[in-house]
């Protein structure tokens, strides 16, 4: 189904990709966005107008239920795996199977196109993964570690790592040429159903049967968010283009649209009448199709989030208060956010270094950032300093008295040269937020434009 999202929160019925007669598994865009391909339980894959809402072609062959597709990245072709043991690889003109790939010993849950468009990899519940020369229709690597049916993969943005979730409760990061495991995020409690790479391939994102939507650190290889918006199983994942978006289907028959940066859910997108298990962006990040048990595909354009994202202001004044929080304070804070299963925005170390800078806003952003710090010289030469940091839900609220003693005030100047520093870097991350204008941190300023 098509939906008008003009309005925050307000949906408009436009219409309904009807025609499979089980579920949609899988579902994608063509590299160009004009056309939308489905994968379903009726062993059969659609071809989609996802403007008109017709059905353009309908490919026939596999023998069991079509678990998952990927296009290459021409859109000349498209890869299909199912659960009768094949890899397919079709004609995305003519519609005519043009190679099938048979290595595999049981059901195959995944297959994706390596970014360049040589290589496939597909995962099966054989616990392998094997990486496909399409053309030769042979298997030139089979990897092999996981302890469980693979769910998922997914390649890099620039093709270099191969990344995979299985039944294990773990996500692996693969050289796929070497064959070589080179990372295992552990912390899911039960099976990972999906996997999703951030644009600038810095970060994972990933779904489970434990209901949450985890967000990695590939650097590090640590979890950097936990995400607890679903009430059961998280099917799918999917991360949008301009990369300040995540989305996430569930078992629950609800759509969540995550920032993942803030860690909030902006908007729940509801109207399919079973469990979601297909989600992905249109090559623009302009639209997002679902996939569902009840055998529809639902297309939302994308709405201006802006009005449902944090302010900036309140970004920065989070940033702020980091500054001057304590161990004992972050601890606590940590400890209370567990216990909750909340956002792990108020806490989250900014790594400002994994944040791709955005030309179209930083100009701006640095010129007012500048303004903040020219203003923050002038107080501290007054030897006064005031900063009112607006309520946030779990957030103490932070007030910096008057500063009279010389001792505070060498303190502040140290903190001053770093925190120059980081107000550039702090710059990057506010441009990827809502695109919003920032508002001042020090409210009584009135920066000339």
């Amino acid at each position: 189904k098509v939906w008008d999202l003009s309005a925050p929160r307000e949906l408009c019925l436009t219409h309904t990709l009807q025609g499979h007669t089980h579920t949609v598994y899988a579902g994608a865009w063509s590299p160009d966005g004009t056309r939308f391909a489905s994968a379903s339980a009726d062993c059969t894959i659609r071809l989609w107008d996802p403007v008109l809402g017709t059905c353009l072609n309908i490919l026939h062959g596999h023998k069991g239920p079509v678990l998952a597709l990927s296009w290459h990245p021409k859109g000349t072709r498209i890869a299909t795996s199912s659960d009768d043991t094949t890899v397919r690889v079709w004609g995305a003109t003519s519609g005519k199977c043009l190679h099938r790939l048979d290595d595999h010993t049981s059901s195959v849950f995944a297959v994706s196109w390596s970014p360049d468009g040589t290589r496939l990899a597909s995962g099966s519940d054989d616990d392998t993964i094997r990486i496909w020369d399409p053309n030769a229709g042979r298997c030139v690597h089979t990897l092999q570690g996981h302890s469980g049916d693979v769910d998922t993969v997914s390649w890099s943005p620039n093709g270099a790592r191969l990344a995979s979730s299985s039944d294990d409760h773990t996500v692996k990061v693969w050289d796929p040429v070497s064959g070589t495991c080179l990372q295992t995020l552990s912390g899911h409690t039960k099976h990972v159903e999906a996997v999703a790479w951030s644009p600038e391939g810095a970060h994972l994102a990933t779904g489970s049967s434990d209901a949450t939507v985890r967000v990695w650190s590939l650097e590090s290889g640590l979890c950097w968010k936990t995400l607890c918006s679903h009430t059961t199983s998280v099917a799918a994942v999917a991360w949008s283009p301009t990369n300040d978006l995540l989305a996430s289907g569930s078992d629950d028959g609800t759509v969540r649209v995550l920032d993942p940066l803030v860690g909030l859910c902006l908007c729940t997108l509801e109207g399919h009448s079973s469990a979601i298990v297909a989600v992905s962006w249109s090559p623009d990040g302009s639209q997002l199709a679902t996939g569902a048990a009840d055998g529809t595909i639902r297309v939302w354009p994308a709405l201006e989030w802006s009005s449902t994202k944090p302010s900036t202001l309140a970004t920065l004044n989070k940033i702020v208060m980091m500054l001057e929080w304590t161990s004992e304070e972050v601890a606590s804070l940590r400890e209370q956010q567990a216990e909750e299963c909340a956002p792990a925005s108020y806490v989250h170390e900014y790594d400002m270094t994994d944040v791709k800078e955005e030309s179209n806003h930083l100009f701006s952003i640095q010129l007012e950032l500048y303004q903040i710090k020219e203003l923050l010289n002038e107080m501290i030469a007054q030897q006064q300093i005031e900063v009112s940091i607006q309520n946030e839900p779990r957030m103490a609220r932070l007030e910096a008295n008057s500063i009279t003693s010389q001792a505070r005030m060498d303190e502040l100047q140290e903190g001053l040269a770093h925190f120059r520093t980081e107000l550039d870097r702090i710059a990057t991350t506010v441009a990827i937020l809502s695109g919003t204008t920032i508002s001042h941190v020090f409210p009584d300023a009135q920066p000339e434009a």
